[in-house]
Parts: C-alpha cells; structure tokens; sequence
C-alpha cells in the first residue's frame, strides 16, 4: 500500500469524529441517551505516547483492508515505537513512502492477503522503517 507524505499532528487541532459510545436498549433510554452531553476525548493523550514523533498520512489505496485499512484512511504514525511481530509498519523503499504488515517470523513485509509480493527484509533491500500506525 502506497501512503501520502507525512505530515506533523498540531496538537492544538480538535478533529470530530463518529463515536459510537453505547447501545440503548429501549427508545425511553435512547431518548435520555440523546439528549445528554456528549464526553469530551482528547485523541493526542488517548492515541499518541509520542506526540512530537508522531505524523498523518493517508491510505492511497486497498491493498490492507483485511486489516481495517482502506483508501483515503488517515493512519497515525508513531517514529519512536520499536515494531514488533505483526506491526502495521509505514516504510520509505524506492522513493515511496509504503505500509505493509512487518512478519519477523519469515523476516518480511507483506499484505495479509497477498494481494502484493512480500518485500524481504535483508541488508540488500535498501528500505527503511519510518514508524508503527497506532
């Protein structure tokens, strides 16, 4: 999967999203659900352990859906994290900022579903791994 540029999270930005917070299980409790305040979420204290080594990109295309990625997805990134086993990872390998799975197992990147060839990781590649998708 091809990304987009990194671009730095502003902190100071508030961004709305979608949240689904409970079920009601009758319309009088819906109705007492709707009407109250909705809690406020600060995503950079939830989300980031690493605000200052944290950056946005996008999903360019569909090639990780299987792992809840599709296109036009914004994947936060965190520089500092150590990847491990299974990691979604965005990497920089021929001039192209891209994301796949990280498998140490068989010392690989891949898409869940082969929908790409694994790169292998050896000394030969040339790949660099930019950080970890939180």
């Amino acid at each position: 999967m091809n990304v987009s540029p990194f671009m730095p999270i502003n902190t100071n930005e508030q961004m709305s999203l979608a949240l689904f917070l409970h079920a009601a299980s009758s319309a009088e409790t819906f109705d007492d659900a709707r009407e109250a305040p909705l809690p406020s979420i600060n995503l950079v204290e939830e989300l980031l352990r690493n605000p200052q080594a944290s950056f946005v990109t996008y999903a360019r295309d569909d090639c990780l859906l299987s792992v809840g990625i599709s296109e036009g997805d914004m994947l936060l990134v965190d520089k500092k994290l150590k990847p491990s086993h299974s990691d979604v990872v965005v990497f920089s390998h021929e001039g192209e900022l891209r994301c796949r799975v990280l498998d140490m197992k068989n010392s690989q990147l891949c898409t869940p579903d082969n929908e790409q060839s694994p790169i292998e990781l050896n000394e030969q590649v040339g790949l660099m791994i930019e950080g970890v998708v939180i």
